[in-house]
């Protein structure tokens, strides 16, 4: 049993239909967000959705990964003058040629957020 619908709301269903196709198109249109990528060599950035290396001044990174390396960045606990040194884990060591990083991209401007590896690298706690 179909439905009448008078001119008027015709009229609004084709317009609702047509803003509705005019956004998918939009959304469809627009950049991702987040991209792979990797440090080259001269510490430039290249992603998977801009394959032309950005050089090392014209991109971000987050505060994080711009820690330096380990080398320089130990924790030290000091209690009644006894004091011991633990080096960070190399998970956490500054940025280095080949890494392959997670980059936002904000308007025209890409920003590492962090390094990421092959899940392998998480170890397996045991709870009991």
């Amino acid at each position: 049993m179909a439905i009448e619908q008078s001119k008027g709301e015709q009229q609004a269903m084709t317009k609702m239909a047509t803003a509705l196709v005019e956004k998918m198109r939009q959304i469809s249109e627009k950049p991702n967000v987040l991209d792979f990528g990797s440090i080259l060599e001269d510490f430039s950035l290249k992603t998977n959705s801009f394959p032309v290396p950005i050089p090392k001044g014209d991109y971000f990174i987050c505060r994080m990964a711009a820690l330096p390396d380990q080398e320089d960045w130990v924790v030290t606990n000091i209690a009644d003058n006894h004091s011991h040194q633990v080096a960070l884990p190399e998970s956490l060591s500054a940025l280095q040629p080949g890494d392959r990083v997670l980059v936002a991209w904000v308007e025209e401007d890409a920003v590492v957020i962090d390094k990421f590896m092959p899940a392998t690298v998480v170890g397996v706690r045991n709870n009991g």
